[in-house]
């Protein structure tokens, strides 16, 4: 089989859209930043959605600030999922 970095890179270059899931865990981490860097320079539509109360850095909200955010703890789980679906939704049909 094809290393993790190879399938991760194939399918977020044959996407049309990426939801990217912000939590104080994944903004540490090495590779969830190198993902948002190749969907960004593949010039991928983004929808983040911000799992916890995490602190951006400066760059994450240059990067982020022209997307669509969704900040899950605004919203009952029930909404949240609503909302993300006709998220998604809408910018698949728009595309």
């Amino acid at each position: 089989g094809k290393e993790w970095p190879e399938e991760i890179a194939s399918h977020l270059i044959k996407s049309s859209l990426v939801l990217v899931m912000l939590s104080s865990n994944s903004i540490q981490s090495a590779n969830v930043r190198r993902e948002v860097n190749l969907a960004l320079s593949e010039g991928k539509d983004l929808i983040v959605i911000r799992l916890d109360d995490v602190d951006l850095s400066p760059g994450m909200k240059l990067q982020f600030g022209i997307y669509q955010m969704i900040i899950k703890r605004q919203f009952d789980t029930e909404y949240f999922i609503k909302l993300l679906s006709e998220s998604v939704n809408n910018r698949l049909n728009a595309a």
